[in-house]
């Protein structure tokens, strides 16, 4: 089936949006204990994440419909779906047993430690993961019409960190009374 990759994209990208949501979250609320933050501010970037997602799914859609070479650009899409497949699962692996060790960690110092060890070093090395598998697919297309769609899908993704970074800063600042 066509379409199983690109549906596992899509599935890769929304658990970056829920990574992207804890990550804006998780690091700017001073509790300790914060379970039911934690869980909204990954349920907020899976929510805020389906837009990116819908957008690249139909904008690529739209692109395979008006193309005068479908064939062309169905198999870049493939092509470049593969690739990118190649270099974000092991980092969404990654991250997703970071998250199991986190909600069955029943200390605070190991979620302490996880931050440090994992969450940590995985957000510094997010945008190079990235940005390394766009350039890496973008260097074996033949199509400007998905490369288009992978420059779309990169600026959606980024705008929706910033997006989400913004409003857990805002969220911070009315809890410490800093802004009403």
């Amino acid at each position: 089936m066509v379409l199983k990759p690109f549906l596992f994209l899509a599935l890769l990208a929304l658990l970056d949006s829920m990574f992207v949501g804890f990550r804006s979250a998780a690091g700017r609320n001073p509790l300790i204990s914060k379970k039911q933050f934690v869980k909204r501010s990954l349920l907020m970037g899976l929510s805020f994440g389906l837009f990116p997602v819908l957008i690249t799914g139909v904008c690529g859609l739209v692109i395979l419909k008006i193309s005068s070479d479908p064939t062309l650009v169905l198999e870049d899409y493939l092509k470049a779906v593969q690739i990118l497949l190649k270099i974000y699962l092991p980092y969404a692996a990654i991250m997703a047993l970071a998250f199991v060790l986190r909600l069955v960690a029943q200390s605070v110092d190991m979620r302490s430690f996880l931050s440090v060890s994992l969450f940590g070093p995985m957000t510094l090395a997010r945008p190079f993961v990235v940005i390394s598998g766009v350039l890496y697919a973008l260097a074996t297309l033949k199509s400007p019409q998905v490369a288009f769609l992978l420059l779309l899908m990169i600026g959606l993704m980024h705008g929706l960190r910033l997006g989400l970074e913004r409003h857990f800063l805002n969220e911070l600042l009315v809890m410490l009374h800093l802004k009403t």
